[in-house]
């Protein structure tokens, strides 16, 4: 006699409730003893692939899906995206566009499903948003979630984000409701453009909309936007007006403070994360630790440090050991911060460099600024940052030879600092301008 576990439709609503609740291995030992039981059918392949997508194990997924036509079991629109969504997750652009062809064969390209699965891979993989059209193009009754992932592939390029506007406006235009998926897509649009009026336009449509405007999803975009555009402001106002908050609210306002100068208010705001017992994430870290190098508090910092892995069991990352150089750079603690590039679990990168030489040039220390300066230009030769500094920086010391030899190899090399510039939104038009433009 066996009980209800001798039937496949109970498995497979085991195995997809474990796969959300983020415990994967429990939900692959399912399949396994599925699999030693004879009870596994179609859908028990499709929930596992799901699975694997789900927790970024892609190229198991594409292993799964390659031993499902093996044994020749039915393939369906499901499992198709479902292995557009594990490619997406390993960054495959050949193989999805090879599995893209294999789905045009099997007259699947056409479903709007399938298509949903397409797009967010040629957007995600940086294939561009022609491919992404040519895709929707073929979609002959286009639903809501394929202009909803038209909309966050458009968003994804700052250069193209008013075509993600346009593509939430004509979305309307052809009878569908933007539902809270279609407002977090356009509000990170709103974000790129930097322009506060179309934002506070989107903000304003999710209040008038039937959908609850208590979303948590579309408030979070919404205190991104606010910050990305400079007004903490309102992004704080938003935040504070939000019935529930989770990590991804916190993290977003924790860091709008940390980028716009208000670093003591981002520090205070992690407290009262911790207090409310919301876990932090590697995300949050950063914002923490780039808030602490700004205000020159180093113990925090390194508190902070010691406790993402100690408390809470996060690795630090290379951005984490960049932070960390940043902050010990920033007070002067220049061999410290090159003791943890030399020592750091990772290979050090631009960034780690160019955050060493920035506090050398802080402080005026020649001879480390030359080493981090080299190391930075080893790995992205052609990057106009550590030759200008250097440049200055031996122009500071007198040391005229060398910052004339700096900008010899600059123009040898053929490399050219862009401008900065800066931009203005008057009338609903935004206006991008360098110094001296009138």
């Amino acid at each position: 006699m066996c009980g209800y576990d001798c039937y496949a439709s109970v498995n497979n609503a085991v195995l997809a409730c474990y796969s959300r609740k983020g415990f994967f291995n429990e939900a692959k030992r399912v399949f396994r003893e599925m699999g030693e039981g004879g009870v596994r059918d179609e859908v028990s392949w499709n929930a596992m692939i799901v699975a694997c997508g789900q927790h970024r194990e892609g190229l198991e997924a594409v292993g799964l899906f390659i031993e499902m036509v093996r044994k020749g079991l039915k393939v369906d629109m499901f499992t198709m995206a479902s292995v557009l969504t594990a490619f997406t997750c390993v960054k495959d652009l050949v193989g999805g566009m090879q599995f893209h062809g294999m789905m045009i064969k099997s007259g699947f390209q056409a479903n709007a499903h399938v298509g949903s699965g397409l797009i967010d891979l040629y957007s995600k993989c940086a294939a561009g948003m022609v491919e992404c059209k040519k895709v929707f193009e073929e979609i002959h009754a286009p639903d809501l979630v394929l202009w909803n992932t038209m909309i966050s592939g458009f968003s994804q390029y700052e250069d193209l984000s008013e075509d993600g506007l346009w593509c939430f406006q004509e979305m309307q235009r052809k009878g569908f409701r933007p539902d809270d998926c279609s407002f977090v897509c356009v509000t990170s649009a709103c974000s790129n453009l930097s322009s506060p009026s179309v934002g506070k336009q989107v903000h304003a449509l999710a209040i008038k909309s039937d959908i609850s405007y208590n979303r948590i999803s579309v408030n979070n975009a919404l205190v991104t936007m606010y910050s990305r555009c400079g007004n903490v402001h309102d992004a704080r106002r938003v935040f504070d007006t939000m019935t529930e908050h989770n990590t991804v609210s916190f993290n977003s306002m924790i860091a709008g403070y940390a980028q716009h100068g208000v670093e003591v208010e981002s520090l205070r705001l992690f407290e009262l994360m911790l207090q409310k017992d919301i876990a932090p994430n590697s995300i949050t870290f950063i914002s923490v630790l780039s808030a602490c190098a700004h205000t020159g508090k180093v113990e925090e910092g390194q508190k902070y440090f010691n406790m993402m892995k100690e408390k809470f069991g996060i690795e630090p990352e290379a951005e984490h050991f960049s932070c960390m150089i940043d902050l010990l750079g920033r007070a002067g603690k220049l061999r410290e911060a090159e003791r943890i590039i030399e020592t750091m679990p990772f290979n050090p990168g631009s960034i780690e460099w160019g955050s060493l030489l920035g506090a050398c040039r802080k402080h005026g220390n020649v001879d480390l600024a030359v080493k981090a300066a080299n190391e930075f230009l080893r790995l992205e030769p052609y990057n106009a940052a550590p030759y200008v500094i250097l440049s200055n920086m031996y122009a500071s010391a007198s040391r005229w030879d060398e910052a004339a030899n700096i900008k010899r190899m600059m123009r040898e090399r053929g490399v050219k600092k862009k401008p900065g510039c800066s931009w203005i939104e008057i009338d609903k038009k935004v206006h991008v301008f360098v110094a001296e433009d009138t």
